[in-house]
């Protein structure tokens, strides 16, 4: 926040500019990005599908519930503000206003939740575990919901980029569940060799790219990819990322969130109170 946007960016502007160019943002973006998803990839190893045949039900009770509080809330305040400010929709639709300030309210910042979890040593436990399946659940039907949004809203496009994710996302968990899990089973079954991280690597980013390409978020990707990885190679996998990835990576995602923060945005909340 200090050296971004808020601060530097502010009372040295063109001081900020010459500390930060815009290539060497984009070089730090581009870290942040691949911070986040590794970060997503190790949520998934440590994701444990069979824990959770027994407590589906629970899961998406608590999944429902962590969508609709928020999604009232946030709902009945974009409602107040379109009843009392009609020059915030001018030109727009009301519903497709309100639907998405309530849809973007119930999202929950995963890598966030996810390094929390990670803090209080709880990535192991069934409270961290089920609380990123729930939040993940949650994401990815919120990200499917604001494309149907898209559709309704606007053009024929958007209609055609909602019914490509709906047609798509279950071919790309029917290829990663049933088909890349099995070739991983198969390439490891004499155990973990130098050349099974690369192709795990390999996998991870190719998936995130999928659905990145798909129109979801990367995120969704690289946690399935850490979902399929094989059970014996688990805690090798996790040896091997855990330091480097909390210790070193994800200080460039945080770094990333505090540079682009803004308080410039607060000035226009006065226009609402």
């Amino acid at each position: 926040i200090i050296l971004g946007h808020s601060v530097l960016g502010t009372v040295a502007p063109s001081y900020f500019e010459i500390m930060w160019p815009e290539d060497s943002l984009k070089i730090l973006k581009g870290v942040g990005l691949i911070a986040v998803i590794f970060f997503s990839f190790i949520i998934g190893v440590e994701f444990k599908i069979p824990d959770f045949r027994k407590k589906l039900s629970s899961l998406f009770i608590t999944s429902f519930a962590a969508i609709i509080v928020p999604f009232l809330m946030c709902g009945a305040g974009a409602l107040y503000l379109s009843l009392k400010y009609p020059e915030i929709t001018a030109g727009y639709s009301v519903i497709p206003f309100i639907t998405g300030i309530a849809l973007v309210g119930s999202v929950t910042a995963l890598p966030v939740l996810s390094s929390i979890i990670s803090e209080l040593k709880y990535n192991n436990k069934n409270t961290g575990i089920t609380a990123i399946a729930a939040a993940t659940i949650n994401d990815g039907f919120i990200w499917l919901c604001l494309s149907l949004i898209l559709a309704v809203s606007n053009d024929s496009g958007n209609f055609i980029t909602t019914l490509k994710i709906i047609l798509l996302i279950p071919l790309f968990f029917f290829i990663m569940f049933f088909v890349v899990k099995k070739l991983l089973i198969n390439l490891v079954k004499k155990g973990y060799t130098k050349g099974v991280m690369t192709v795990i690597v390999a996998i991870l980013f190719l998936s995130a790219f999928v659905t990145e390409l798909i129109g979801v978020h990367y995120f969704l990707g690289a946690f399935i990819a850490g979902t399929v990885v094989p059970r014996n190679i688990t805690e090798i996998i996790q040896e091997k990322m855990d330091d480097f990835l909390k210790e070193i990576l994800m200080l460039f995602f945080f770094f990333i969130l505090g540079f682009n923060f803004n308080f410039s945005f607060f000035d226009k909340l006065v226009f609402f109170f």
